[in-house]
């Protein structure tokens, strides 16, 4: 699903606080309008040590063994926007906009900064790498979100989940025990002296599925029909 500009500045600035690097890159995947995206997220940046930079070389980011020098090339390529900047930076964010998916393993990069970077230039710092397109956060209630999709999803995949957990057990019933005993210890229906065997659980797991609707469905919605808190979790 496509996130607006604010949000993204939103994450980018929330994350990059909680990250302990002088600079962190944040990869995002848009197919179009990338241009315009740009310049909506450069207005969301103006009072921040943020800049944006449009991916547009093949070669960068395309080899984990040239990473180091590709992050290197990245922070000199936004020497105009870090220069503008107020010193000290403090940290840098640099949001890199691309039109594919970030296949490179998620890892930090050493990288080093060139003489001209404020406060720590000629220094080799460490830079965390963070795939947006899969961790952006957000309000369910924001526009952009699908929420029956959502819902859809979730209920998909805990059927899915229930049913393999019955294959499982009809191909190997031992393999369960550490589930099982986990549920019974850890559930609500210990107070009533309840065991649950797996035959039993899975029976009535689907037995709450099948009452349940896609459109609506939450993780907790098996709360009101006997199924341990732990299943939701």
């Amino acid at each position: 699903m496509a996130i607006d500009s604010e949000r993204i500045a939103e994450n980018v600035i929330r994350k990059a606080a909680s990250i302990d690097a002088s600079i962190v890159i944040f990869w995002y995947e848009i197919p179009s309008g990338r241009g315009a995206f740009a310049n909506q997220l450069r207005e969301q940046f103006l009072d921040s040590t943020a800049v944006v930079f449009e991916l547009k070389a093949t070669d960068l980011f395309a080899n984990a063994n040239a990473l180091q020098s590709d992050v290197t090339r990245v922070i000199s390529e936004c020497r105009a926007e870090i220069e503008s900047m107020e010193a000290p930076i403090g940290k840098l964010a640099i949001v890199v906009l691309s039109k594919s998916k970030f296949h490179l393993p998620l890892v930090s990069s050493p990288a080093d900064l060139p003489n001209w970077y404020p406060g720590i230039g000629g220094t080799c710092v460490n830079v965390p790498i963070v795939d947006l397109s899969w961790s952006a956060d957000g309000n369910l209630k924001s526009p952009e979100v699908d929420s029956n999709a959502i819902s859809m999803l979730l209920y998909d995949f805990n059927a899915i989940a229930s049913a393999l957990m019955k294959r499982e057990h009809n191909a190997n019933p031992q393999s369960s025990n550490a589930f099982i005993q986990a549920i019974n210890d850890f559930s609500d229906l210990e107070k009533s002296n309840f065991k649950f065997t797996m035959a039993v659980f899975l029976e009535r797991v689907e037995a709450s599925q099948s009452k349940l609707s896609r459109i609506g469905y939450t993780a907790n919605a098996h709360y009101s029909t006997g199924i341990p808190s732990t299943l939701a979790r």
